[in-house]
């Protein structure tokens, strides 16, 4: 990430562009099969550090679906084309990674934004507008979008008796008066003097699935946490937490975002896709193809309860304050992410730089 490019909150699932790159890869044939293939069996040894490269190096699986992601969230995900496509490949895509074709006009730009939107529009929960704003220049091929949302539950909410005023200073040092949930309880936690950082563990109502909040120490910054970061990282916390008295303090946020992964993918060599005259996706479209786009529309909305759901009106038991308690509390910019523990698996990821 160049030192002028604006620093803007992420919220991603690597997971799902995985599985939608694994989808990609069931329509290619020929060499670049055996390109992609590398990428997706996760050889990072040429990925730059950056605060991009975590969102799917931290979810490099193979023996997962698209309904690992329905406990803690809700996706749509769909790929225009604008020519047939085989059968084999619909219903692969339909019934083993819940993803429906659709039929585009290859040039007519008011068209494409017409069943772009009527699609967006079936989408009621979450929903996301303008999720293509500029006109594609070249014959549209296809165009893969992914649309979801994180919402689950806390295993116990958040106290709302207990919310106190506090202030959050954001990536851009601009400090804005906020409220701060408040947890008091046995946590598991670890403080990794490595990478300046505590890392907490909220349980959420579905077993086996964390939450987890990773708070830079004071001298430290969330991107140089984030860059230190990977899966084996990950593991270690998990292996090396402690249960602990823990006074955590942590900020209500939203963030919604749409993006492309065009740049990031062929920046980091898959950019055979994108090219017309690159990768044979005949196994995909009858007489081949290529991707004008890889778009996602994410968000994420915590608050007492979990994710996108009202909040509580239970009020749970909270430990009374001892001198033992670890304070940890979230005022400068941090990680969350939500993690299947049994896989080593992160579901999505969010850099909470701003919290909105």
């Amino acid at each position: 990430m160049g030192e002028t490019e604006e620093i803007r909150p992420v919220s991603i699932s690597g997971f799902i562009a995985y599985l939608m790159l694994s989808l990609v890869y069931m329509g290619i044939r020929g060499p670049d099969k055996h390109k992609l293939s590398y990428f997706l069996n996760c050889n990072f040894s040429f990925v730059n550090e950056s605060h991009v490269k975590i969102f799917l190096e931290l979810d490099c699986q193979n023996a997962f679906k698209i309904i690992e992601f329905s406990k803690i969230g809700s996706v749509r995900s769909v790929i225009f084309h604008s020519k047939t496509p085989m059968e084999n490949f619909k219903q692969i895509a339909l019934e083993v990674f819940e993803t429906g074709l659709q039929n585009i006009d290859a040039t007519n730009n008011d068209r494409q934004f017409h069943t772009i939107d009527e699609w967006a529009k079936t989408i009621t929960d979450i929903p996301f507008n303008d999720l293509i704003t500029v006109p594609f220049k070249e014959e549209l091929s296809l165009l893969i979008i992914n649309q979801y949302f994180a919402r689950f539950q806390w295993k116990t909410p958040f106290e709302r008796r207990y919310i106190r005023k506090g202030t959050f200073t954001d990536i851009d040092s601009e400090t804005e008066n906020i409220e701060l949930m408040r947890k008091t309880e046995y946590m598991k936690y670890f403080c990794d003097h490595n990478l300046k950082a505590s890392i907490v563990y909220l349980p959420l109502h579905v077993d086996g699935i964390h939450a987890v909040v990773v708070v830079p120490f004071e001298d430290n910054d969330v991107l140089t946490v984030l860059n230190g970061m990977n899966a084996l990282t990950l593991d270690y916390w998990l292996r090396n937490y402690k249960l602990q008295r823990i006074d955590l303090y942590l900020p209500k946020f939203t963030l919604s975002n749409i993006f492309s992964l065009k740049d990031f993918l062929e920046f980091h060599g898959l950019n055979f896709l994108f090219n017309k005259n690159g990768a044979d996706l005949s196994f995909l479209i009858k007489n081949g193809a290529y991707l004008n786009d890889f778009i996602h529309a994410s968000a994420i909305k915590i608050n007492e309860s979990g994710s996108y759901l009202s909040s509580s009106t239970e009020e749970p038991y909270r430990l009374p304050p001892s001198f033992r308690d670890t304070p940890v509390i979230a005022s400068n910019p941090f990680i969350f992410y939500l993690y299947n523990s049994t896989d080593n698996l992160v579901l999505h990821l969010s850099v909470v730089t701003h919290l909105t």
